[in-house]
């Protein structure tokens, strides 16, 4: 899969960082976002909240969270042609 450029990670991470989500909606949000890259299709709640465990397992900042959250919104655009609303 092409790389999605820097400049347009850190515009999306920074226009998600101004939505003021909290730490849980931040991470429910990326284990959606993962889980509809793998496969195109809507994820079960189950499903996101296995991944949003892990995730949040690892601790992550919210920083990182605006950054991972805007790469995945993009690569699912790019793989699947979807919008995702951050």
């Amino acid at each position: 899969m092409d790389e999605i450029d820097d400049q347009q990670i850190k515009r999306l991470a920074f226009d998600v960082s101004k939505l003021h989500k909290t730490y849980n909606q931040l991470v429910w949000r990326l284990a959606e976002a993962e889980l509809l890259l793998q496969s195109g299709v809507e994820p079960s709640h189950d499903k996101i909240r296995q991944i949003a465990e892990s995730i949040s397992e690892s601790n992550p900042n919210e920083e990182d969270l605006h950054w991972f959250l805007a790469e995945k919104i993009l690569l699912v655009k790019k793989k699947w042609g979807k919008d995702l609303a951050p």
